[in-house]
């Protein structure tokens, strides 16, 4: 059965999302898309429905292993907790990185860590790309059945953090004066 939820953008305009959600032999199969137009959004609807309701449909879309773009992609488009503009932007830039190819099933521990290992920057910054995946990894499995293991998320981490890899922002160790602040009021 197929449901159009109204969702507002960041810019006002309304997004469509369509939901099918199909439950077969105790198998649920649950799919989103995301449309401008709610007529558009009814036509994805019926049509998805009627190519699921083909037999071993359900059973040859849930074999598959999506790389780990399509759960970022998925991540983003399903999640009604509104994601924030940094969180987001990591995420994009991590689709054009080699991990984003790779079969959710086959990412382990030593490809995380080798992920914020490739990247130029502070500590910090690295540890932005090493940690908002983690959301995704949360919920991959449970949710949708891709092959991503929380654990191995939770050890890339770890490690990272003991390598000095990604590391917390440094303590401000003073507070900037008065001069300080009106001059960054000019500009």
């Amino acid at each position: 059965m197929g449901t159009i939820t109204a969702r507002k953008r960041k810019d006002d305009s309304v997004a469509f999302m369509a939901r099918v959600r199909v439950m077969r032999d105790g198998v649920t199969y649950h799919e989103t898309e995301t449309f401008d137009r709610r007529h558009a959004a009814t036509s994805w609807i019926k049509k998805r429905e009627r190519e699921l309701a083909r037999p071993g449909v359900i059973t040859a879309d849930k074999a598959t292993d999506p790389p780990l773009a399509k759960a970022i992609d998925r991540y983003t488009e399903e999640s009604l907790k509104e994601i924030g503009r940094t969180k987001a932007q990591v995420l994009r830039a991590i689709k054009h990185y080699p991990i984003a190819d790779m079969p959710c099933s086959t990412i382990n521990s030593k490809d995380i860590i080798e992920f914020p290992q490739s990247l130029t920057g502070q500590p910090q910054t690295v540890g932005n790309y090493a940690s908002h995946p983690a959301a995704v990894f949360a919920v991959a499995r449970p949710m949708w059945d891709y092959g991503l293991t929380v654990s191995e998320m939770k050890d890339a981490i770890f490690v990272a953090r003991r390598m000095g890899i990604v590391s917390r922002s440094a303590q401000r160790d003073r507070r900037p004066d008065i001069d300080e602040i009106d001059r960054r009021r000019c500009f």
